[in-house]
């Protein structure tokens, strides 16, 4: 019997960007080509009513809408963990729907056994706001800790450059980010997501990548695995 895959993200029909590729989203959701899998995904905010029908393979139910996006994502990321936890699920895949992910994405990820194991994938940001270094607009969404400051107990995150990449090679990150990242029961049952408010702000994948290295849990990237990300500007 083959190891069992919830795959689940929060969704929303209304968000500005996502919604012309979301139809898009959920049918490469149901080529996916892993056997043994589970859909469960979480929409949240107005609109979308039809989704529950159209596509009932992918389970789409309502959840709340917390205050912020930040609160709204870590409570479905929380909801879908406890899934995984009660229904008796080996591994929770979460695939964001702003991303495009290839058919095979479950075996390729799978076939590393890692705890934890994340495709690849870009994030723009404008020239002006490019910043650790980074000379383009786009970078992979992975980081590093600061050696320095790990020295006297801080977490700070140095993003990844392009060139940092292992090319088509599984490679160690501190942090990735959760868009398509395949995560293993046994280290659900250690860590919940969270986020730290404050200015900064701490997204939960900050928070994840932090917690599983207190936890000694090592999170890797599969570079090969390249994912289709849309953004506002619609890449």
């Amino acid at each position: 019997m083959k190891e069992k895959v919830l795959i689940g993200s929060p969704i929303t029909a209304v968000k500005r960007y996502k919604a012309y590729c979301l139809e898009e989203y959920l049918e490469q959701l149901g080529k996916l080509t892993y056997p043994n899998r589970e859909f469960s995904l979480l929409l949240n905010q107005e609109g979308g009513d039809h989704l529950i029908q159209d596509y009932p393979h992918l389970n789409i139910r309502r959840m709340p809408a917390m205050g912020t996006v930040v609160e709204t994502c870590v409570l479905a990321r929380n909801m879908l963990r406890e899934e995984v936890l009660k229904e008796g699920f080996d591994y929770l895949l979460f695939i964001e729907q702003d991303i495009i992910v290839p058919y095979n994405l479950v075996e390729r990820l799978m076939q590393h056994q890692k705890e934890v194991c994340s495709a690849l994938y870009f994030n723009e940001v404008a020239p002006q706001k490019a910043r650790h270094g980074v000379n383009t607009t786009y970078f992979p969404m992975a980081w590093s800790f600061d050696n320095e400051s790990l020295k006297r107990g801080e977490y700070v995150e140095k993003l990844l450059r392009p060139e940092d990449l292992v090319q088509g090679r599984l490679m160690h990150v501190d942090v990735s980010g959760l868009a398509a990242v395949l995560i293993r029961r046994e280290v659900l049952e250690q860590i919940e997501f969270r986020y730290i408010d404050g200015t900064p702000q701490i997204f939960e994948e900050f928070c994840f990548g932090r917690d599983c290295r207190d936890k000694g849990i090592d999170i890797y990237l599969d570079t090969s695995v390249v994912c289709r990300h849309y953004s506002a500007r619609g890449l």
